[in-house]
């Protein structure tokens, strides 16, 4: 099915429509894309050949993520779930990365559910939102 928003176009196509100026600035774009490229390919042997062995956890994990960078709503969906399971009567904690954060302790407990622990400063924003969306639940920020 084709989608009328979506036109196939080719490489030579693309070119003439960005003109010079625009293909300067894409082009660190391209360079970047190769090098996460090269990455993606060399993780991936790397853990298809037993180097990189994957952690087992005594515990079911619900991954919210998504290849798209920000602003495609990861954040509230990840909230809005783990209030849905602990209203069912489940034990969630959410874990973040927490990019940007200030802090550097390995895992900082921004919350145990109950009590906001130490200074959210250190924190970026993305745990604060969760914190206000997803009441009750724990909530880890680290590495």
């Amino acid at each position: 099915m084709a989608l009328p928003w979506i036109e196939a176009r080719s490489p030579a196509d693309e070119r003439q429509r960005l003109g010079v100026v625009g293909r300067l600035v894409v082009s660190p774009l391209a360079v970047a894309s190769w090098g996460y490229a090269l990455g993606a390919r060399l993780h991936r042997r790397a853990a298809s050949g037993g180097w990189l062995l994957p952690s087992r956890l005594p515990c079911r994990v619900v991954s919210v993520g998504s290849p798209m960078v920000g602003g495609t709503g990861k954040t509230p969906v990840a909230a809005w779930m783990a209030a849905r399971l602990r209203e069912r009567g489940h034990r969630v904690v959410l874990a973040t990365r927490g990019y940007g954060r200030l802090a550097r302790d390995r895992v900082h407990v921004l919350t145990d559910g109950r009590h906001v622990h130490g200074d959210v400063s250190g924190v970026s924003d993305e745990p604060l939102v969760l914190a206000a969306h997803a009441a009750g639940v724990p909530i880890l920020v680290g590495r």
